[in-house]
């Protein structure tokens, strides 16, 4: 696995993420620490064959992949601009938020 300091800026709101990327396309760290917006849209474009709910969960369990090393404040603090991103259907972003957000409020 690579790994690379980076700082990554969100493009809307610029808040900045620091760290240590991990080269897992789709998964939190990797979109957490790499360039915000074209990850993001990985993370979509690859559930693109799927559809209604079977394309949401498969979004929602790539984003938690490394749910074990994720703290509910870094996942919250995440999804704050993952509501940001610009992604063409609002309904898909929507449910998927909820999930996440679903899923965020049941961490420990």
């Amino acid at each position: 696995m690579r790994y690379t300091e980076s700082i990554e800026v969100c493009d809307v709101c610029g808040k900045r993420f620091f760290g240590s990327s991990i080269n897992i396309h789709g998964s939190y760290d990797y979109i957490n620490h790499t360039n915000f917006s074209n990850n993001i849209g990985t993370l979509f474009a690859w559930t693109k064959e799927l559809s209604g709910s079977e394309r949401v969960d498969a979004i929602v369990e790539e984003f938690f992949n490394d749910d074990e090393q994720i703290s509910k404040e870094d996942a919250i603090e995440f999804l704050e601009c993952f509501k940001h991103y610009n992604y063409p259907d609002r309904q898909l972003l929507n449910e998927v938020f909820k999930k996440i957000q679903d899923r965020i409020d049941n961490m420990d």
